[in-house]
């Protein structure tokens, strides 16, 4: 596996074991598969006949509000799910957010067997707090393509949460954040010749920041200052940053990494638990 591609699986696996749902679609001849679990809510991704799909797990009964961002930042299309479900993601998608919403009626017609029921989003009686998850389908440059985010939004009937969110995600951690948004976890990743540092963030002061990578038990970890960094941006913005080197990533055809990060602020003090499982497949 050459230095490019390498580099490009570790940042799939430092994002992805940051949290929520980071993927990188590598270049031939190598592919990337993850399972990734947040708050019992997951995902696996993987290739069907050539296309990039999605398996989304969650509770029996619980949507998303799916929306698929393209290159330019603009939404190419958006869609309500109900858990779990199976999507193919748009040609083009660069990332998606996606947001808890409330169910929509069920539709007239029967939906297919197995298939996920996409509908408009249902109209919410009032302004509400929603939670947004937001992640990259692939990793660029550009803080917009490469960052993870976890917030919640106070929104109208009728706007987009995501949409609200996606100024700060282009911005990065020391923006000013409205009062509207609450940013819970922020992830990205800088590259270097000799791996990645993972950065975490959120606007409360972390508490926790522990990460165990494949079988290393606290692999990172802030309470003891085992690569674990903190420091403190504008705004209120507090970060954590580890190393992770490339020798520390099994890059054997098929085998599985794997991660799991404990993350917690003031005053949100109980820790939430992220897991990850990685492989790299031959095309």
């Amino acid at each position: 596996m050459n230095l490019s591609i390498r580099r490009r699986v570790l940042l799939a696996c430092c994002a992805v074991a940051a949290g929520v749902m980071t993927f990188w679609a590598c270049s031939t001849p190598v592919k990337v598969g993850a399972t990734v679990d947040f708050a019992g809510i997951g995902a696996t991704l993987q290739y069907e006949s050539g296309h990039l799909v999605a398996d989304m797990k969650g509770p029996k009964g619980v949507c998303v509000k799916l929306t698929y961002v393209g290159a330019d930042g603009a939404d190419i299309s958006t869609e309500v799910v109900e858990l779990p479900a199976h999507r193919q993601l748009p040609p083009g998608a660069k990332r998606v957010d996606y947001d808890l919403v409330p169910c929509p009626e069920p539709n007239s017609a029967a939906p297919t067997p197995g298939a996920a029921t996409a509908t408009a989003l249902p109209s919410l009686a009032h302004s509400s707090w929603r939670d947004v998850y937001s992640f990259p389908v692939s990793l660029g440059a550009g803080s917009l393509d490469g960052a993870v985010c976890r917030a919640r939004v106070w929104c109208g009937a009728n706007e987009s949460a995501a949409a609200i969110l996606r100024p700060i995600l282009q911005a990065g951690p020391g923006v000013a954040v409205p009062p509207n948004v609450q940013i819970l976890f922020f992830a990205d990743v800088s590259p270097s010749l000799l791996g990645a540092t993972l950065r975490v963030a959120a606007q409360q002061p972390i508490v926790t920041m522990s990460l165990d990578w494949n079988g290393t038990s606290a692999f990172a970890d802030l309470a003891t200052g085992v690569n674990a960094i903190p420091n403190s941006l504008p705004n209120g913005w507090n970060t954590v940053e580890t190393f992770i080197g490339n020798a520390s990533i099994d890059e054997t055809i098929g085998v599985w990494n794997q991660a799991s990060m404990s993350f917690a602020t003031l005053p949100q003090v109980q820790p939430e638990h992220f897991s990850m499982r990685y492989q790299a497949l031959a095309y």
